[in-house]
């Protein structure tokens, strides 16, 4: 994902789905992962001129501001913000070798402890 100059990878081969939150250049985002490597989405974590910090709830993408749970393509599904669609962000699929061949200076995405 790129955000001005700034430009990060997310690993997509976790076994799990994940809600990644994380800023990159003045941009806050969320990073919604499928697990298994089998694909992602990046959103601008906003819905109703809301700031929505998301976390994964008994496997389910959820605000913690409002408890609304989200599917992959950035859509609430349930909660009072049933309906509404976040922001996507562009992003690309590649492999990590082109990646670097093409972003020399791209950064990789790293948990902190207890996120």
């Amino acid at each position: 994902m790129k955000v001005g100059d700034a430009v990060r990878a997310y690993r997509l081969d976790d076994t799990a789905p994940n809600a990644i939150m994380d800023s990159l250049g003045d941009q806050r985002l969320v990073v919604f992962t499928a697990g298994g490597g089998t694909g992602g989405a990046a959103y601008k974590p906003v819905a109703r001129g809301q700031k929505l910090t998301f976390v994964l709830r008994e496997g389910k993408y959820t605000d913690q501001e409002t408890g609304s749970v989200w599917n992959l393509a950035g859509t609430a599904i349930d909660g009072s913000l049933k309906g509404t669609n976040l922001i996507p962000l562009p992003t690309k699929t590649s492999f990590w070798f082109a990646l670097v061949a093409a972003e020399p200076d791209i950064t990789v995405y790293e948990a902190v402890s207890g996120q």
